[in-house]
């Protein structure tokens, strides 16, 4: 094989391509050997279509190498006459260099930031996270709220900033701040200290922890009419080392929470079932994350990881201590979790599995539960039809698996196939145990059990005009503990390719 001449039409259905064409050239070196003499790549992309008869907005991308000689396995092959890299490649250089001093390209990058990072440069300051602007929920019903930092244009290893909201509902305000420093190699260490005084769901530092890529401190605009009632009250102060370099993530923090109790999550004496004004715990929580041939992109302060084809697995311990006021005690927790992204040729396989056990007894904040996304709004990597803290366990396995179709039936249905639809499906299972002795440091809120997995299933339309999903989610098991979820309608913001 000495020649390759591709091209991938626009029928093939891709988002925001036109055509691709490859042409490649090669050599024989030896009798076993061949080294590349000519390549010719092409790339059309279409990034908006109004109709037929209007001019698109395009990208042409030409790039054309050839070699004058190539060394391979200790011989050598002259192609002098072809000259090492012709004028059409020198051109397509100082195109794409031309390109990003543009106006377009300025733009798109600065959308990008914000995307990535959550936050709105406007000069020394940036405003955010945007997400958590407005938010709402059953205790605090629709909070605004303003957020800022200082930016790398200010100082690009330090950062201090801030925000505050006032729930409508329950006439409070709630508020946090930060000191951020980063330092070393491509600022891969950094240090951060924080304070918040803030509603939280119970599982909010295993969701939300630092091994994720969230920029949010908490809930966000995308939890409006969501279900979230069961939230605590809680002021936490945390100190936080963080170490982020491809294909490593390390993470040391120590955290002081005070829980205080509410009418849906009361926290309860064990000795005589009255209301406790609060509870202390201190933990101390390392993590480490493994994603080979992973790569990343820096946001000030935020690795913003990019899809890798290989497992990422992540290992989090966690070492703390409760005082209820009546009781105190220690115990340990450990969250082993694993997900991969796999492409194949008929489809795209995301999932996830994740492993937890706690070690002693502790108060029910502190036990694992499902991670949930009631209400309208779908997430892969959680449970979409079930209640927060419905199930509590003390060790307990989770499972999700979703799976995108290259459109398996939309793209042999005519005229629907242009709007290049793809189908989806997928399975969530959670199963669980727990052991009666936690109920003697504080009553738990509900006692059902996780011994019968809970497992939910659905199928979904992707890709509708390149950025939505629509996702119909049944329930399989425990439809009596929560039968207002047994089916719903979801929707997703994913952009895809």
């Amino acid at each position: 094989l000495t020649f390759i001449d591709a091209t991938m039409p626009p029928t093939a259905n891709i988002n925001y391509i036109n055509n691709i064409h490859l042409c490649q050239k090669f050599a024989m070196v030896d009798d076993r050997h061949y080294a590349p003499m000519e390549m010719n790549h092409g790339l059309g992309m279409q990034l908006f279509h109004a109709d037929t008869a209007k001019h698109y907005f395009a990208a042409i991308m030409d790039s054309r190498i050839q070699f004058d000689s190539v060394s391979a396995f200790g011989h050598t092959v002259d192609h002098s006459p072809y000259g090492r890299i012709d004028t059409t490649h020198q051109n397509f250089v100082q195109a794409m260099a031309a390109a990003d001093n543009t106006k377009i390209m300025r733009v798109a990058n600065y959308l990008v930031y914000i995307i990535n990072s959550g936050y709105i440069p406007v000069g020394p300051i940036e405003f955010g996270p945007f997400t958590e602007f407005f938010r709402g929920d059953q205790i605090q019903g629709f909070r605004p709220t303003l957020g800022l930092r200082t930016s790398e244009k200010l100082c690009p290893w330090f950062s201090i900033g801030g925000y505050a909201g006032y729930g409508v509902r329950n006439k409070q305000w709630s508020y946090g701040g930060d000191l951020r420093f980063r330092f070393g190699p491509d600022y891969a260490h950094s240090l951060t200290a924080s304070y918040y005084d803030d509603y939280y769901r119970v599982d909010f530092q295993r969701t939300y922890g630092p091994i994720d890529q969230y920029v949010d401190r908490g809930e966000n605009l995308f939890n409006i009419g969501c279900k979230y009632h069961q939230l605590l009250h809680q002021r936490i102060a945390r100190l936080n080392y963080s170490y982020d370099a491809a294909p490593f993530k390390l993470f040391v923090e120590g955290n002081y929470h005070r829980y205080f109790g509410g009418d849906s999550l009361p926290l309860l004496s064990a000795q005589t079932n009255e209301p406790l004004e609060y509870m202390d715990v201190q933990t101390v929580r390392v993590g480490l994350r493994f994603a080979p041939k992973e790569k990343s992109v820096d946001y000030f302060f935020h690795h913003h990881h990019l899809t890798s084809h290989k497992p990422v697995v992540s290992l989090v311990g966690t070492y703390g201590h409760y005082n209820t006021g009546e009781t105190q005690g220690n115990y340990g927790a450990i969250t082993l979790s694993m997900y991969h992204f796999w492409h194949t040729s008929i489809g795209e396989l995301r999932y996830s599995v994740s492993g937890n056990y706690l070690f002693g007894n502790a108060p029910y904040t502190q036990l694992f539960t499902p991670r949930t996304q009631s209400g309208r709004w779908f997430n892969c990597l959680r449970f979409n039809s079930l209640n927060q803290t419905l199930y509590l366990s003390d060790a307990m396995l989770e499972a999700h698996a979703n799976f995108f179709t290259n459109g398996w039936i939309f793209n042999h249905i005519p005229g629907v196939k242009r709007l290049n639809f793809r189908e989806e499906m997928f399975i969530k299972a959670a199963w669980g145990g727990l052991r009666p002795g936690h109920a003697a440091v504080m009553p738990l809120p509900n006692q059902y059990s996780l011994r019968v997995p809970y497992v939910e299933a659905g199928v979904g339309i992707s890709n509708i005009f390149s950025l939505f999903t629509l996702e119909f989610v049944w329930q399989l098991t425990h439809r009596k503990d929560c039968p207002d979820e047994n089916f719903g309608i979801k929707f997703k913001i994913q952009p895809t390719l």
